[in-house]
């Protein structure tokens, strides 16, 4: 490069001596006969082309110079450009890392921003969801400089909403919302103006969808100065933008999707309440802890009595309405630490942690096994509720879950749950026996 360079300044510069030199010479000649007048015009001519010369090669060398200045100033650009791209590459690969070891959305929300910051380079990075009616935003993690930028932030989206925000049309559409001057243009809202006060300068919102709907968006501020084409958010880094954003919505969905099977598997689907397999495993984690600190725990199982006279005579909705109910009165005056589980056909179990004795499983039954009415609804009296328990406890009782669930039941329908409304049996060993002898040898 330098050597063309020198090469045309030499070049130039020849052609331009000898011109002058050939043609001045004659011209003189032939304009001039005084001897004296002519080695003076002569004398002049050679200062003449030293001058003019000169200032055309300081011309030349300047240009030159110019071009050189501005080919380093778009390589800088350049070079900051891929150094720019270059590290949302790294963050890209970074919340990919994250997306495969984490496991729960709320610590994934948080490191995406956390890396987009530490990693990417941004001065404020945040993540905004959309609420389950689809008509506002909000953030749920954010990190780096200035997050009381975000306070209150609220966007309403649906399109619909009078009040809809400026960029609703873009995020739902999956397009990029990019403010390269932010100073520049009018405040879309609070948030726009503490931004502007606390010195950023450009910003990108970039949605992520699940199917045609809009899931959230992830939205980063910069206090870089517009140099490239006018733009800090330029197409080869909003390309990555969305493919960062992209990623993160579908390890979203993920983890979303991971949940919603463990608590399927996990969870009643009529009440919500733990199932008999998870109560299981709470109750093998109760024992550890009574065992360790010489405590005591109990296990109820209760039936709810009339299900199947209700179920019969009002209908399979009603007899889930009943259900339902008893589970959230049974919530309502749980201990805090322990458990009600639904088994299914109007059985429930409780765990009861940390006793200090075994009766104080007679008090809380007492407060669980309170009659109530449930109004029905249209023409039919309310329902008059009751149930009946049995109770296991230990130690003495059963060493471990399955054994303690299983003579809770056994002590349930000692007699006939309907025997001991509103009351709860403890089971005795003898209680086994007749049994047994209910069900005859071999059962």
């Amino acid at each position: 490069m330098a050597g063309r360079v020198a090469l045309r300044i030499v070049l130039i510069y020849l052609v331009l001596g000898v011109l002058w030199i050939a043609l001045s010479d004659r011209a003189l000649v032939m304009l001039v006969d005084d001897p004296v007048l002519l080695t003076w015009l002569q004398t002049f001519k050679g200062w003449a082309y030293v001058l003019v010369t000169a200032l055309l090669l300081y011309g030349l060398i300047a240009w030159q110079m110019h071009v050189l200045a501005q080919a380093n100033v778009r390589l800088e650009e350049r070079g900051r450009h891929i150094a720019r791209l270059n590290r949302v590459h790294a963050m890209l690969s970074a919340i990919n890392g994250a997306i495969l070891r984490i496991r729960d959305s709320d610590s994934l929300t948080r490191e995406a921003c956390r890396i987009a910051v530490d990693t990417g380079g941004y001065d404020l990075v945040w993540l905004g969801l959309v609420d389950a009616e689809g008509r506002t935003l909000r953030p749920v993690a954010s990190a780096g400089d200035a997050l009381a930028c975000l306070d209150a932030l609220c966007l309403r989206i649906a399109p619909d909403d009078p009040g809809v925000h400026v960029m609703a049309g873009d995020l739902h559409a999956g397009r990029p919302f990019v403010i390269n001057e932010m100073v520049a243009v009018p405040p879309m809202d609070e948030c726009h103006s503490r931004a502007v006060a606390q010195g950023f300068r450009s910003m990108a919102v970039v949605p992520f969808l699940n199917g045609p709907r809009l899931m959230g968006v992830l939205g980063f501020l910069s206090r870089q100065v517009p140099v490239r084409d006018g733009a800090v958010f330029d197409r080869d880094e909003l390309q990555l933008l969305t493919e960062v954003a992209a990623d993160t919505g579908l390890g979203l969905m993920i983890i979303e999707q991971a949940q919603a099977l463990e608590r399927s598997s996990r969870f009643d689907p009529l009440t919500g309440l733990p199932n008999r397999m998870l109560l299981e495993e709470r109750i093998s984690q109760a024992l550890l802890r009574a065992r360790h600190h010489r405590r005591y725990i109990g296990v109820l199982a209760l039936e709810v009595l009339g299900l199947r006279a209700v179920t019969d005579s009002l209908g399979r909705q009603q007899g889930d309405r009943l259900q339902q109910a008893v589970a959230k009165r049974l919530l309502s005056r749980l201990r805090e630490g322990d458990t009600v589980a639904h088994l299914g056909n109007g059985e429930f179990a409780l765990l009861l942690c940390d006793l200090r004795m075994g009766m104080d499983v007679s008090e809380v039954a007492d407060k669980l096994l309170e009659p109530f009415e449930l109004e029905m609804g249209g023409d039919l009296p309310p329902l008059h509720v009751k149930l009946s328990a049995g109770a296991a406890v230990f130690p003495g009782d059963g060493e471990s879950a399955p054994e303690l669930l299983q003579r809770a039941g056994v002590a349930l329908h000692e007699g006939g749950a309907q025997s001991h409304a509103g009351r709860c049996v403890f089971y005795a060993p003898e209680m086994d026996e007749r049994v047994r002898e209910y069900h005859g040898p071999g059962q």
